[in-house]
């Protein structure tokens, strides 16, 4: 278990270091060793989310579900409504990531489509 922790922990700061720019050697500094760590696990988060999110959803799903179930009727049905929950959900985000309908913009996006709007209707009623 150490040496696969260990093993894991040099991969990221690789990886981490080849993402920042540079490669990593032994002089570099701890925070360096550091920066680059933290840099090749958020990676690796990413990498793993984006490939699991249907499963991540259903988990997230199955609480949901479980807690429901467990106010309506009891322990069994916390059990039937997590597993109904998390095959509702783990299904519908598959589909969705099937038919490519996952378009999502953040704040920043949509305040930069808003700011680069051109408003091309005054120009035209002008005959410019």
């Amino acid at each position: 278990l150490a040496r696969g922790v260990a093993q894991t922990g040099k991969e990221a700061v690789e990886r981490g270091a080849v993402l920042r720019g540079h490669f990593p050697t032994p002089q570099d500094s701890p925070m360096e060793q550091a920066l680059d760590w933290a840099v090749g696990c958020e990676a690796d988060l990413n990498d793993y989310v984006r490939h699991n999110k249907a499963r991540i959803a259903g988990h997230g799903g199955a609480i949901a579900g479980g807690a429901v179930g467990f106010m309506v009727g009891g322990p069994i049905a916390a059990v039937v409504g997590a597993l109904v929950a998390f095959k509702v959900t783990e299904g519908t985000v598959k589909q969705i990531e099937e038919a490519g309908e996952v378009r999502v913009q953040t704040k920043p996006q949509l305040a930069l489509a808003e700011a680069t709007k051109v408003d091309v209707l005054p120009r035209l009623e002008n005959g410019k």
